[in-house]
């Protein structure tokens, strides 16, 4: 309540931008008011949000950006550059140099290679607790364009061994989708070797 019609309190806001405090009578909703335009800044920076796509193709760029948040989720757009260092859980991965950013926000480009699960990461380079880290990103493989042939060794003359075969991308991913049809031969010409076949899912032994 008020004292002789007037009062001071105290308020705390977390959203960024333009807000008001309105007030009303808990009895009386016709009495009631709202306060100017209260402009709220962001607080000192947490985190970096890293926006990325969930899948991507092996060998193929694509952009995500990087957003510098305060613990409230605000953006922290008042001069903040960085600076960023890029990593990622796939070593083959081609990711932007040393950068900053422009009022707390970035669009970059990256290529990842090795197929499944990947992950990109920012850490600011002169304070390493603050870092953000994406979301999954499922890479997968393009077409074969090799095979991958693993055998045994040594091994002893007119003994049937087993060897597997691979069908494998530029990247070393396993082209999971190839469907085509092996035909084998060896540098011994007394070899027994298998008929023509073809792989499961990529693989074959």
């Amino acid at each position: 309540s008020l004292t002789n019609g007037q009062g001071t309190f105290n308020a705390t806001l977390d959203t960024a931008g333009n807000q008001s405090i309105a007030v009303s009578n808990e009895f009386a909703g016709n009495i009631k008011g709202t306060s100017n335009s209260i402009e709220v800044s962001a607080a000192q920076v947490k985190k970096y949000v890293i926006s990325a796509p969930s899948g991507a193709t092996a060998g193929h760029e694509f952009q995500f950006s990087v957003t510098a948040e305060d613990q409230f989720g605000n953006t922290a757009t008042v001069a903040y550059g960085g600076p960023l260092h890029f990593t990622s859980s796939d070593t083959l991965a081609t990711l932007p140099g040393d950068t900053t950013l422009v009022n707390g926000i970035g669009t970059f480009d990256a290529t990842l290679d090795t197929a499944g699960s990947q992950t990109i990461s920012a850490t600011n380079s002169s304070v390493g607790s603050l870092k953000g880290i994406s979301g999954p990103i499922i890479v997968s493989a393009v077409a074969a364009n090799h095979f991958v042939i693993s055998a045994p060794s040594p091994e002893t003359a007119g003994v049937g061994f087993n060897f597997s075969v691979t069908a494998e991308d530029p990247f070393g991913n396993l082209a999971s989708g190839y469907n085509g049809t092996l035909h084998f031969t060896a540098n011994d010409p007394l070899a027994t070797l298998p008929v023509n076949s073809k792989l499961t899912s990529g693989t074959g032994t």
